[in-house]
């Protein structure tokens, strides 16, 4: 509650007494009731238009064409994928106008904004490194893994280039670019029965990534390794290193900042995840160019390749109306060959699906050996699983997808979905 004003709670003390005594005058029978009662309407239509006039000031707005303006081409480039691929696919994009883009869009992704959001299904995407906030998720914060195991097979982006991360440029539309990711390992693939131990509770997204590997296949190989980025410059605050990858901060000044750089030892590929309670905006400069970012529940931040001697800055502008605050910065340095190795060892025994609607998917698999069939499908009640026509009881892995234990041999997978 401390991120409240006092000057909000003696309003709302005041404005509850008020509504008190109206709604009490006008309960009762006497000459004054009908003014009484008109002044409680008033009251309550005037709080309703400042609080909506406030609200307003406060987001922001956008304009009509805001929303429309990439519309066609985003359909245009859907019926090229569909026309050309029936498999069972996501397709995310890549820049963020909004928490409710792939719904917009009508697109097959993997972000969800919903007041019915799994529990289980938030908390896992948060660890591995995703935007996520209690009733939403985003496709903010992936990397090469997250893009393979959720099946992200095509990517929508305002920028044209030969790649984005493990997707390459396939086609263009009206100034929006659509990005095919060889890498994506389908709706599901055989994992070791470890996944069961997957540890996916740490809070470095880039543990949990490195733990997941090696509960799926076994493999030693880092896909990251964890690095700190120092003590940032301090201006117009005070700051503490708590940990390696934590920080406190004290505002002193308005308009204070803290400002970490890193320079590369060698040429590397470098993903940091970012936490930062009470700051406006985060700012990331790289030799490739600028982003600016205003999640202060964070995610993972591409920064790309760089060569040895390149420098990057990361710039946190702290919110003035707070006198403190915390930052999380972790960096990780990407083994692409170890990616390589785990997409190998994954892609072995996929499950074909050959028919699926929107409450059902059906196919094959041929698991090698005995294990758990990993999907990216979330965790819910309603979901019915068959495994050659016969019911069985799904896993929650990770808390939040289902998997399916199968012994060695071909199988037909089906789920059925019915709400509870």
């Amino acid at each position: 509650m401390e991120n409240i004003s006092d000057i909000v709670f003696w309003i709302n003390i005041a404005l509850t007494g008020i509504y008190i005594v109206l709604i009490g005058m006008a309960a009762l029978r006497w000459k004054g009731r009908r003014s009484a009662t008109i002044a409680l309407v008033s009251l309550f239509l005037v709080e309703i238009c400042g609080n909506s006039v406030y609200g307003l000031c406060a987001n922001g707005t956008v304009d009509r064409k805001g929303y429309y303006s990439d519309q066609d081409a985003v359909e245009e480039l859907k019926g090229r994928v569909a026309a050309q691929d029936d498999s069972f696919y996501r397709m995310e994009v890549e820049e963020r106008r909004g928490r409710d883009d792939v719904t917009w869009h009508n697109l097959p992704g993997m972000s969800l904004f919903s007041s019915t959001v799994n529990a289980g299904t938030d908390n896992l995407m948060r660890r591995l490194g995703f935007y996520a906030v209690t009733n939403k998720y985003s496709y903010e914060g992936a990397t090469p893994e997250t893009d393979a195991i959720l099946n992200i097979k095509y990517l929508l982006s305002n920028k044209k280039q030969e790649t984005i991360r493990t997707f390459e440029w396939e086609d263009s539309a009206d100034g929006k670019n659509l990005y095919k990711n060889d890498m994506a390992l389908g709706q599901g693939f055989m994992v070791s029965e470890d996944i069961l131990n997957w540890d996916y509770e740490q809070t470095n997204p880039f543990n949990v990534l490195n733990s997941f590997n090696q509960a799926a296949t076994g493999s030693s190989q880092l896909l990251y390794q964890s690095f700190g980025i120092g003590v940032p410059e301090a201006e117009g605050c005070s700051v503490e290193q708590d940990t390696w990858a934590d920080f406190s901060y004290s505002h002193g000044e308005e308009g204070g900042t803290l400002t970490w750089t890193y320079t590369a030892q060698s040429d590397e590929e470098v993903y940091i995840y970012f936490k930062a309670t009470r700051c406006e905006r985060l700012r990331v400069e790289t030799p490739e160019g600028s982003a600016s970012y205003t999640d202060e529940d964070g995610h993972i931040v591409e920064i790309g390749n760089l060569s040895a001697g390149d420098t990057v800055t990361l710039t946190f502008e702290l919110d003035d109306a707070y006198e403190s605050g915390t930052i999380k910065l972790i960096g990780g340095r990407h083994d692409i060959h170890a990616f390589y190795g785990m997409v190998d060892a994954l892609r072995q025994s996929t499950w074909r699906v050959d028919e699926y609607t929107s409450t059902m998917l059906s196919g094959t698999v041929q698991a090698a050996q005995d294990g758990i069939l990993f999907t990216s499908v979330p965790y819910e009640e309603g979901w019915t699983v068959y495994v050659d026509g016969k019911e069985v009881e799904a896993e929650a892995i990770g808390g939040g997808l289902i998997g399916i234990p199968l012994e060695q041999g071909e199988h037909i997978v089906k789920m059925v979905y019915k709400a509870p």
